[in-house]
Formats: structure tokens, C-alpha cells, sequence
């Protein structure tokens, strides 16, 4: 279920994997996807103890891998520009510093397509998510990019 925009709730219809079959939103795509403001209150950190959390986390995830011989990516998705222009600059300098920092430190490669010009408008769902056009779109890029066969 998923909360329309006069309040309601709605049945999300999806395939296997997520995707939105119907068109059961009823707003301006344009207008949603460039209201970055809902979106960015989401994904900005409140509590710095969760991020210092989440980077332990992923330390353990390469640490995982490297013991494991197990080739380890990172990757920051795309965004819209109206999100990444919204976006808390300090929380994405240290997001990109950390990853570089864990990049380097476990001999990872980290893949930043946040502000990539290669996607439209309609490659997104919404100004953080893609759309499946976009996912399709990306998932291309990045099988190029990380020389997969």
C-alpha cells in the first residue's frame, strides 16, 4: 500500500522485481520529480552515530570481501538534479570521502553516478529513484563500466 496524494491509500501493483505495472499516481511526474524537498528530508542524516554506524558496517561488508577474495564495488546511483542540487553538501563531501577513504584502504572501486548528465528526466521515478527505463539504462552503463560480459 502506498499513500496518494489527496491522503488515500492505494494498491501498489508490482512484477517480481518492484517494478510499478500500473499508473496509480495521479500527480505531474515533472513537478514530482523536481520537488526535491520530501526526498532530500530522507536520506539527510539527523544522527551522526547512524553514519558512524553504517561506514562500521561497511568496513565489515570489505573486510568480508577481502578476506573472501570476494571483488567488492561501490556505487553512488543517479539522482535527479533537482536532488543533487538540494543535496546537504557537507553530508555529500563526507559521504564521498568515505567512500574514497574505504575505497582505497580495502582496494575497492567506488563508481560515483550521482550527478551523471547521461540520464533524462525520464529516467527516474522520482528525484532519488530511477525508473525502470532508468534501472535498465544504468544497469547497461554499469555493465560496461565495470567490464562485465
Amino acid at each position: 500500500m502506498i499513500l496518494g496524494d489527496k491522503g488515500e491509500y492505494k494498491k501498489l501493483i508490482c512484477d517480481s522485481l518492484g517494478n510499478n505495472k500500473a499508473n496509480i499516481f495521479h500527480i505531474n511526474m515533472e513537478k514530482s520529480i523536481n520537488n526535491a524537498d520530501y526526498s532530500i528530508s530522507n536520506y539527510t542524516i539527523h544522527d551522526q552515530r547512524n553514519y558512524i554506524e553504517n561506514v562500521h558496517h561497511l568496513e565489515n561488508i570489505a573486510q568480508f570481501c577481502k578476506n573472501h577474495n570476494i571483488e567488492l564495488f561501490m556505487i553512488s546511483c543517479p539522482v535527479w538534479k533537482s536532488f543533487y542540487k538540494k543535496m546537504d553538501k557537507f553530508q555529500y563531501s563526507q559521504l564521498i570521502y568515505t567512500a574514497n577513504i574505504i575505497a582505497k584502504k580495502y582496494n575497492i572501486k567506488y563508481y560515483n553516478f550521482s550527478n551523471d548528465n547521461r540520464f533524462v528526466i525520464s529516467d527516474f521515478y522520482d528525484c532519488a529513484h530511477l525508473s525502470t527505463k532508468g534501472a535498465i539504462k544504468f544497469s547497461k552503463i554499469l555493465k560496461k563500466e565495470l567490464k562485465i560480459e
